[in-house]
């Protein structure tokens, strides 16, 4: 999983979320690549954004929404596979929800 910065239009499917803290998503994935503080364009109070590429190919963007603990799975692939296969090993301690089918974000 290497940082990237999204120079092409991509669309993203979400695939579930993890229950964790913003010091413990920090120390997993690293400083986020972008911090909203808007309240206007979140859901409330800060988002933690992350966006990644896969060896295959794959983007996941993840996003922490900081008030509520919510680090939701956004995945370039709209179909079903090993959502734990893809996650970090660290973020395997934390409560995972996965979706039972995926939902387009954008």
């Amino acid at each position: 999983m290497r940082r990237v910065e999204l120079s092409e239009r991509a669309f993203f499917f979400d695939h579930g979320q993890v229950h964790i803290d913003r010091i413990s998503a920090r120390n997993i994935l690293g400083e986020p690549h972008y911090v909203e503080t808007d309240n206007f364009r979140t859901a409330g109070g800060e988002e933690d954004h992350w966006i990644f590429q896969y060896d295959d190919g794959m983007y996941v963007f993840f996003n922490l929404r900081v008030p509520y603990e919510h680090l939701s799975l956004y995945f370039s692939s709209e179909e079903k596979f090993d959502l734990k296969s893809k996650l970090p090993k660290g973020m395997l301690n934390f409560e995972l929800e996965e979706y039972e089918k995926s939902y387009k974000l954008f």
